[in-house]
């Protein structure tokens, strides 16, 4: 037999395999060498996927295509919330109960209403049956993610990843009612639980979808860095392909999957916050031109709000050009013309501020002027807080977080 290695970095490996092969075993050899004739590769390798597929069912862990169904949306409609007659998981077999796992369900407890519930359920086998439940979901869930080799700290992450989609469908369906919940939680299986808890942050996401398409922000092609911290790390957390939580400042994760109710409450926020400003500035670029500015200063949106305004107060042009550093100082004297001394109230300029920049916003709706002028009301607290202690002839240009300024010309 004469035989050709096509892959030259398997070469030596291969012929290795072959030459064991015939010193153990010369007809069988031959024989696999003559079989290979026969061999159709699409069927072989057919036939490999089906005999892994079966292998790691039996452990557990579905195919990656069967495994997605996980994250299919699930109204919370559909589920039940009311008493029946008999769980609709129930496990009749002998004493499968037995083998019910107690660390992934541990894992996943917490300070929440998921905790709450499974201390009101009493029955050991309501208990097995659930920690059986919570041991498959993980498990779909790691193969749903790709995460069949995983270290300690992936299934740590995953216990904690279900867990979290269930008190987020809990708390959202029953709110403060325990009995809501623990109904919900004895009539459904889990998996139906998660894949609700989960729908929640999915119409989130959605939402902020919808919004950027038609945005003023994506068509000015802006960077994300216009807005505050906190709100691009929500705006991109919610645009993944499975949203999370921004955490800010965070030595492990810059995000991790929702847990509790507050949080979609949080990110809800913060997208209603981005799209009443990115609204506003739709309205304010049509009558003043933004292209120099951000061009040339790469400025965040309190910046351009701030300078917009001082120019109006100082009387002159305005536009989102930065000022001079004459023109800043002017601009702190005037807000501070009846204080002397350190700490600086600018007492009766935030109204004067807010009532300024909502004229400028009259073709929004009723809800969006509601959480701008909230907006405003945080913003200019930062803006007075960033200057209280500084005077107005220390103020430099090369530290403006909140104002354009031209940086006056080095001298010699």
């Amino acid at each position: 037999h004469y035989i050709r290695v096509r892959q030259k970095e398997h070469k030596s490996a291969i012929e290795g395999i072959l030459k064991g092969l015939a010193d153990e075993d010369q007809l069988k050899y031959q024989s696999l060498l003559l079989g290979l004739a026969g061999v159709i590769p699409a069927e072989m390798e057919e036939e490999m996927y089906r005999t892994k597929t079966v292998r790691l069912a039996e452990h557990g862990f579905l195919p990656y295509e069967e495994a997605l169904s996980i994250y299919a949306p699930l109204k919370p409609e559909g589920l039940k919330s009311h008493t029946h007659s008999a769980s609709p998981s129930s496990v009749d077999e002998g004493n499968i109960l037995d083998l019910a796992p107690f660390i992934p369900l541990h894992t996943a407890m917490g300070q929440n209403t998921l905790s709450q519930v499974l201390g009101l359920i009493d029955a050991p086998d309501g208990q097995d049956r659930i920690r059986l439940e919570f041991a498959g979901l993980c498990n779909q869930l790691l193969s749903a993610d790709n995460h069949l080799a995983a270290d300690m700290d992936t299934l740590r992450d995953t216990c904690r990843k279900a867990g979290g989609y269930l008190n987020v469908a809990l708390e959202n369906i029953a709110g403060n009612d325990i009995s809501v919940a623990e109904a919900l939680l004895r009539n459904n299986p889990l998996r139906d639980l998660f894949r609700a808890g989960f729908t929640m942050t999915l119409k989130l996401k959605w939402k902020a979808q919808r919004w950027l398409k038609n945005s003023w922000f994506q068509k000015q092609g802006v960077a994300h860095d216009f807005w505050p911290d906190a709100w691009s790390g929500t705006l991109t957390g919610l645009l993944k392909e499975k949203p999370g939580v921004y955490q800010p400042g965070s030595s492990e994760k810059a995000y991790r999957a929702f847990e509790y109710a507050h949080d979609i409450e949080n990110a809800e926020h913060v997208l209603d916050r981005l799209m009443a400003v990115d609204a506003l500035f739709a309205q304010l670029t049509a009558k003043y031109p933004l292209h120099t500015a951000i061009k040339t200063f790469d400025p965040n949106f309190p910046q351009l709000l701030f300078t917009l305004w001082a120019r109006k107060l100082l009387n002159i042009t305005p536009l989102f050009e930065p000022l001079s550093s004459e023109d800043m100082k002017r601009f702190f004297t005037h807000l501070r013309r009846n204080e002397s001394d350190p700490p600086f109230e600018m007492i009766g300029y935030e109204g004067l501020f807010v009532a300024d920049v909502m004229a400028e916003a009259d073709g929004l709706s009723i809800e969006m002027k509601s959480t701008l002028e909230a907006v405003l009301t945080h913003l200019w607290k930062d803006f007075s807080e960033a200057y209280r202690w500084v005077q107005s002839d220390a103020i430099d240009a090369r530290f403006s977080p909140y104002l354009l300024c031209t940086r006056p010309p080095a001298t010699s």
